[in-house]
């Protein structure tokens, strides 16, 4: 790619207190402005956590994290608070993002508080609808509690609110779960036209392997808190190396969900972290 990447990782770990293994283990790739980046794997692979750690949400004990080309555990405080604001996580539980307590109204006027933008009462009013209405809700919506919202209506919220400050990178974990199809759709398309208006790259998680194919330009695959593979879409589909990759897609096609919970003896041998270029763009992990 010609672009320079906005987020550059290497060899980053991660490890939670008294867990047996590392969540994320040396995981070394590079994330582009404007590029949608898709991130599979099963539950407990590392996805959630390796989301944390790009937004600064949990620091990395070990390994290093670029942004913009600097290592973020050389940021000032300043620095650190534009990253923050910057790169926005839509967390899959959106009940757990949003205060109880504040009305929609006010949660999506948070973000402009922080940051001191749309002070004047009148202009942050009409950018409160243009987001409430982008995610399919309307302004009666605002008054409302997150309690008194359906699941869906609440993750809406929490991606509308992820978008309020136009961010560089929008980390969506998992943002669509929760929708029928016709909401997919239309977050989906919010999404592309962020991303043409302001070059916002996205980092796309999933279990949903038909949306990750569709909307993602590249995809990372995740296993036991190691990205195994990393590929272009149309490549990891039509010729997947690892043979974790070849059980998830496998397990997409079959009605048995004992293919996708039964790894065979032929990954028994984690892989060593290095990676080999199996053709141009295409990386596996030796």
């Amino acid at each position: 790619m010609e672009k320079q990447p906005l987020f550059e990782l290497k060899n980053l770990s991660f490890s939670y207190p008294r867990s047996s293994r590392p969540a994320v283990e040396r995981a070394s790739f590079l994330l582009y402005p404007g590029e949608i980046f898709g991130l599979v794997g099963e539950s407990g692979s590392g996805k959630s956590t390796l989301a944390k750690l790009l937004c600064g949400r949990y620091a990395a004990p070990a390994g290093q994290l670029f942004y913009g080309g600097k290592d973020t555990a050389d940021f000032s405080s300043a620095e650190r608070k534009a990253w923050r604001q910057s790169t926005q996580l839509v967390s899959q539980s959106a009940s757990a993002s949003l205060s109880p307590r504040m009305s929609v109204q006010k949660i999506l006027e948070e973000p402009f508080r922080i940051a001191g933008t749309y002070r004047q009462k009148d202009a942050r009013a009409v950018r409160i609808l243009e987001l409430i209405h982008a995610v399919g809700l309307c302004g009666e919506h605002l008054a409302r509690l997150p309690g008194e919202l359906s699941g869906g209506q609440r993750q809406r919220v929490a991606i509308a609110r992820s978008l309020a400050m136009e961010p560089a990178y929008l980390v969506a974990d998992e943002p669509v779960s929760s929708l029928d199809a016709s909401l997919q759709a239309q977050v989906l398309a919010l999404l592309l036209a962020q991303r043409k208006k302001s070059g916002m790259g996205v980092l796309f998680i999933a279990h949903d392997l038909g949306l990750v194919q569709q909307f993602c330009g590249r995809v990372g695959v995740m296993w036991q808190g190691k990205l195994v593979e990393l590929a272009r879409t149309e490549e990891l589909f039509d010729s997947p190396q690892h043979p974790y990759t070849k059980r998830l897609l496998a397990a997409r096609l079959s009605p048995d969900p004992a293919v996708h919970l039964s790894l065979s003896e032929e990954i028994a041998a984690a892989p060593s972290g290095a990676w080999e270029e199996t053709s141009p763009g295409h990386f596996l992990m030796a």
